[in-house]
């Protein structure tokens, strides 16, 4: 499972036969991503610390029972990449968390220097992450008709797996076509070397309507590119508003249209 909850009774039969594996293995500690309740139970059963890196805060758990009754959390700390959903988290489970933002590769430090003029004959905002709804990439496509018809011609590049939510690119490959933008916006899917396409743009483009702390924006900061993103998450927690990056006013193509706008004036 991935989502809180109390532990269940297939949960704690899990739990009994990961008890038998640890017992034997010289288990210290256990690191789960997401919230997997079997493993958390074995764990405490074991009397052995689990941490917990739960990036996003979903609605409230139910109370964790512990099969003798009272309840407790199921994990030693939880680690998130934002603060807001560290604090999130801390209430809901009472127990303690901390933010600890993703390590960033030095190659992106390198190209600061050279981030210093835009890089085509066009502006270049680069979406990274998963093409799927909430990564927002629809209304990225959207936005950019819209800075088109206001003689504003920007390129977009979607940087990404192009192959989990199919319906999702395929909707996105339509709407590239319906808008006559297929010289504007490229689909360029996954890529061993992101670096390259981060070198190539001016500007990095958040558009998601869910995120804890994207990747992408501590990339761009590193790397010295101009960042646009939405009001999401612990986004704002690093991005101020007009100070180190444009923040747009929600999650809709209007709104990130205007974002965009703002930032190619920007000096």
């Amino acid at each position: 499972t991935t989502w809180p909850r109390k532990p269940d009774d297939s949960d704690t039969r899990r739990a009994a036969t990961l008890v038998e594996w640890m017992r034997g293995r010289d288990i210290r500690l256990v690191h789960v991503v997401t919230y997997i309740a079997d493993v958390a139970l074995a764990a405490r059963c074991s009397g052995i610390p689990c941490i917990a890196t739960l990036h996003q805060h979903y609605d409230p758990p139910t109370p964790w029972l512990a099969p003798d009754g009272p309840a407790e959390s199921p994990f030693s700390a939880v680690h998130s990449s934002s603060l807001v959903f560290s604090r999130k988290w801390q209430s809901a489970l009472n127990t303690p968390a901390f933010c600890i933002r993703a390590p960033i590769g030095e190659r992106y430090f390198k190209m600061f220097p050279a981030k210093r003029s835009q890089q085509g004959t066009l502006p270049t905002f680069i979406v990274s992450g998963t093409l799927q709804p909430r990564k927002g990439q629809r209304e990225a496509i959207g936005a950019v008709a819209q800075l088109a018809a206001r003689g504003k011609p920007v390129r977009l590049v979607l940087l990404g797996y192009d192959n989990l939510v199919p319906e999702y690119v395929e909707e996105c490959r339509h709407l590239i076509a319906s808008l006559n933008l297929g010289d504007s916006v490229v689909i360029a899917g996954f890529a061993d070397n992101p670096e390259k396409f981060y070198a190539e743009s001016d500007y990095v483009l958040c558009s998601s309507t869910d995120e804890s702390m994207p990747q992408s924006i501590l990339k761009a900061m590193a790397a010295g590119i101009r960042i646009v993103t939405t009001p999401v998450g612990g986004v704002t927690e690093l991005v101020v508003d007009g100070f180190s990056g444009v923040v747009a006013a929600g999650t809709s193509g209007e709104e990130l249209a205007a974002a965009m706008e703002r930032a190619l004036v920007a000096p």
